[in-house]
């Protein structure tokens, strides 16, 4: 029995393959260097943002989430700095919600672009080497339940990058409704955590992060808060790593000794 060209993976010709990993390795560089300098100048403008976004009046926060989607989806801004504004401008509650809506949208997004750069080019790739493949198996390959577990094991570190993470689940070729449940579910913690924190800033009365560290009462207030969410972030990174090490080892174990 012959196999059909089309869907022989082994027949992509070496030079798709390398041409797509290439641009996949130029859109994990970029996503790595944007966010970091686009996020400095949201945080040092957030009287503009807010300024903004109040004159669109009940519409705010649905624009926030829309923004947020897009910007995080295609890369632009790092999603902590959009976290923190959406708290410092609606608070912890509707600031978190607005966050998550977000940060779903912004995977959405972000798989979408990592599709059309990646291409199945590089899955394929992915599969076809064999300590990748493990690998790949050990994350994604345990049905909906598990896969939703790993993705938000993945997704629970706080120095998890978003928009790299959302190119390499796209790369390795998770499923859609697991990869966007896992996206809530583990960007949960640590959103409302960096949300809160900038509920707290907005709570001091200061118009802006500039005016809130001119003051030397609550600059000290403001490092004060930084200094317990780095902890609290060192903590639940360690927590996840941990986690998401002992679920993969036992998948690896489980597919060792299987027939």
């Amino acid at each position: 029995m012959t196999q059909d060209p089309a869907t022989d993976e082994s027949s992509d010709p070496p030079g798709n393959v390398w041409r797509s990993a290439t641009r996949t390795i130029v859109l994990g560089g970029l996503w790595l260097v944007l966010p970091m300098v686009l996020g400095f100048l949201l945080l040092a403008r957030l009287d503009v943002a807010e300024t903004w976004l109040n004159a669109l009046g009940s519409w705010a926060i649905v624009a926030y989430a829309g923004v947020f989607a897009v910007t995080s989806g295609l890369g632009l801004l790092p999603t902590y700095a959009q976290a923190l504004a959406g708290g410092w401008i609606f608070g912890l509650g509707e600031g978190t919600a607005a966050a998550l809506v977000g940060f779903v949208g912004g995977a959405t997004v972000g798989r979408l672009v990592a599709s059309v750069i990646a291409g199945d080019e590089v899955r394929r790739m992915l599969t076809r080497t064999p300590k990748a493949a493990v690998v790949r198996d050990a994350l994604l390959h345990r049905g909906p339940w598990g896969t939703t577990g790993i993705i938000s094991l993945l997704r629970f570190p706080p120095n998890s990058p978003f928009a790299l993470t959302n190119l390499a689940l796209t790369s390795c070729g998770a499923p859609w409704i697991p990869y966007l449940t896992g996206t809530a579910l583990g960007m949960l913690p640590r959103t409302a955590l960096v949300v809160g924190l900038g509920a707290a800033g907005a709570a001091t009365g200061a118009t802006s992060l500039v005016e809130l560290l001119e003051s030397p009462e609550q600059r000290w207030m403001l490092f004060g808060g930084i200094a317990i969410t780095i902890v609290v972030l060192v903590i639940l990174a360690a927590i996840g790593r941990r986690a998401l090490e002992r679920a993969t080892d036992v998948s690896k174990s489980n597919q060792q000794s299987s027939p």
